[in-house]
């Protein structure tokens, strides 16, 4: 399912390809990913994390209601340009706001639940914005 997910947010990112790359994380759940890209942007889509909900009854112990959390890291590698980078955050966050995955066992559209702004020692930009996925898990 998780990579599933990450592909249905590539897809939907799609129309942003022109502009950046986009680099699926490699791994399933785990972190890192062994793709080293160079590109002036790059969308890295990776797993964040998961919160269940226990179930209600005995009934209900099959199905267990789980929020995914995913991340799509922009790195913008030359600044020089804000007003066309800006533009892309911009658009990155009106392609995913309210986006429902085709995937077996999402249950709703995703939400952005953050985003945060930080810059590393090489002088590259991060833009990291988290959204989540309504899923169930069906046992």
């Amino acid at each position: 399912m998780l990579i599933e997910i990450k592909r249905a947010i590539a897809s939907q990112l799609h129309p942003l390809s022109d502009r950046a790359r986009i680099v699926v994380d490699d791994s399933d759940g785990k972190a890192g990913s062994a793709a080293q890209i160079t590109s002036d942007y790059t969308l890295r889509i990776g797993y964040a994390s998961a919160t269940f909900t226990p179930p209600d009854t005995v009934e209900s112990v099959g199905f267990q209601p789980c929020n995914r959390t995913f991340q799509v890291s922009v790195e913008i590698k030359d600044f020089r340009n804000e007003n066309k980078a800006i533009a892309l955050l911009y658009d990155i966050e009106n392609l995913l706001m309210g986006f429902r995955p085709c995937v077996s066992g999402v249950i709703g559209e995703t939400y952005l639940e953050s985003d945060r702004f930080a810059r590393n020692d090489q002088g590259i930009y991060f833009y990291v914005v988290s959204l989540t996925v309504p899923c169930i898990l069906v046992k």
